[in-house]
Parts: C-alpha cells; sequence; structure tokens
C-alpha cells in the first residue's frame, strides 16, 4: 500500500456532519477507512476539523493514522448552472451531450467503489481549451481541481456530475 490520503468535507444535506475518507494514493476508488463527525460548529475552520480528525484516526485507527500522508478539504465543484457547463446561455432545463470546455466533470478514477452516493464529493474537473501546444496530445484536455492542473484524459475516464454532486445557479450566458 502507497500513502494515505484523508479527505473530509461538510455533508450538504446536514452542515453540522462532516464526512471523511481515508483512501490510498495508488488506489483513491478503494475507501480504507471512512465515518462521519456529528455537531461540528459551522464555523469551525478546516484546520480545525483536521486536527480533530488527527486526533480521532490517532486513538481509534492507529495502524492506519501511521500511513497518512497527506490531508485534503473535499471541496465541492464550482457553482453552474443545472446543465453542468459553466457559461451557458440558455435558460430552460436542458443537457449536453457532447463535452465542451466549460462543462464542470466529475473523474471516475476517484469515484469510491463500494458507495459513491454516499461520498458527495467527487474529483472533479473543467474540460479545457487545448492550445497549440496540445495539438499531438490525445484525449480530452481537462483542468483538475482548485489548482487548475491540466491533464488529457480518455472518455470513459470522466463523467456528467450527479445533480446531488451540483453546486446549482442561475446561468451566466
Amino acid at each position: 500500500m502507497g500513502i494515505h490520503f484523508a479527505t473530509f468535507g461538510r455533508c450538504p444535506d446536514d452542515p453540522a456532519t462532516v464526512l471523511w475518507r481515508v483512501h490510498d494514493e495508488s488506489h483513491p476508488p478503494v475507501t480504507v477507512l471512512s465515518g462521519r463527525m456529528e455537531n461540528v460548529p459551522g464555523l469551525k475552520a478546516p484546520h480545525m476539523i483536521e486536527d480533530d480528525l488527527r486526533r480521532l484516526l490517532a486513538v481509534e485507527h492507529p495502524a492506519v493514522w501511521n500511513q497518512i500522508g497527506a490531508y485534503r478539504q473535499a471541496v465541492r465543484p464550482p457553482a453552474t448552472p443545472p446543465c453542468g457547463r459553466l457559461r451557458c446561455a440558455t435558460a430552460t432545463r436542458h443537457t449536453h451531450r457532447v463535452y465542451k470546455p466549460g462543462d464542470v466533470v466529475a473523474l471516475t478514477a476517484g469515484d469510491p467503489q463500494e458507495s459513491p452516493q454516499a461520498w458527495p464529493f467527487p474529483f472533479w474537473a473543467i474540460v479545457g481549451e487545448r492550445s497549440e501546444d496540445d495539438a499531438g496530445r490525445v484525449g480530452i484536455c481537462v483542468d483538475i481541481g482548485v489548482g487548475r492542473r491540466r491533464h488529457f484524459v480518455g472518455p470513459q475516464e470522466i463523467r456528467r456530475l450527479r445533480p446531488d454532486e451540483m453546486v446549482i445557479t442561475p446561468s451566466t450566458g
């Protein structure tokens, strides 16, 4: 096994609940441990939640605790209209069949295998624009996460966000 990552985020249905998940760096879909912390104040900073999670893992799961390499806050995807495209001029309900720049997608390699619906924080990316330097690259250009790390993936490696994973706002044509 490689390094374990502990990822955590506030449950969208109940902001007082924090969900956490530990996974292996080389196999993100495989959950090593998971759980929830109840009654976490809404104003509690992420680094304080991380400290609480660190204490919980050290006491209750010492074997896994020794392999934790990094903590990440599970950041929800950026707000989009219901169709999932960052800037869409269509105000009526609709979907898009083809991936185009600005589409917010989930990376299937990060989906937990056991029950993806129980983990509402997808590894997300935004379909990017190809530059002249990318002409020889094969695959769909995506910018991954908040840091916008550029990567090329096959169509089977991405999926549309499920409605419960999306942060919905009105269209910004």
